[in-house]
């Protein structure tokens, strides 16, 4: 399988032996320093990892082939966009509508909403056909009903694993 990871997944390097095979990092302001600028360049310094990065980074990192960019458009820079909608009124949305705040040629664009946005815009440009999504937090101030409809917020959980899990368990949530 082909994987794609994103953002800080280098701080389980020590932990595992997998390595993703691309891995995208995409802010709207140059990463020149910092935790993120670490995990930038320890991917950087991957053998076989493709890097993804927004237009932004290229002139904070070095020319390589196995760097590609994409221009980065942000959903939220639009007066109305998906994050706007609830629950029932996104279930209504015309389809036409979205396909304004999608990408099918990130070389153009590709709209930034949530890290796992991009990687799949990029994974269907690239022609992956079957995605699946492991092990993503979805957090970082997402709304809740973009991620669970009623049920416990994984986001909620603080390290506490025990009470957490009872609670699901209980609610049968």
């Amino acid at each position: 399988e082909y994987t794609m990871a994103m953002n800080r997944i280098d701080l389980i390097y020590d932990a595992v032996d997998w390595r993703p095979d691309f891995y995208t990092l995409s802010r709207n302001k140059p990463i020149i320093q910092g935790p993120l600028r670490k995990s930038l360049d320890a991917h950087i310094n991957m053998d076989n990892v493709v890097v993804f990065l927004n237009e932004l980074q290229r002139d904070y990192v070095p020319s390589d082939q196995q760097i590609k960019f994409f221009n980065l458009d942000s959903i939220f820079t639009r007066e109305q966009g998906p994050n706007d909608l609830s629950v029932a009124e996104i279930q209504d949305v015309d389809i036409e509508w979205l396909e304004q705040f999608w990408s099918y040629d990130p070389r153009e664009i590709v709209y930034g909403f949530h890290a796992m946005y991009k990687c799949v815009q990029l994974a269907m440009w690239m022609g992956f056909e079957e995605i699946y999504i492991l092990g993503a937090d979805l957090g970082y101030g997402t709304p809740k009903y973009m991620i669970i409809n009623n049920n416990i917020d994984p986001a909620n959980y603080a390290g506490r694993a025990m009470p957490y899990l009872v609670c699901a368990w209980k609610t049968m949530n």
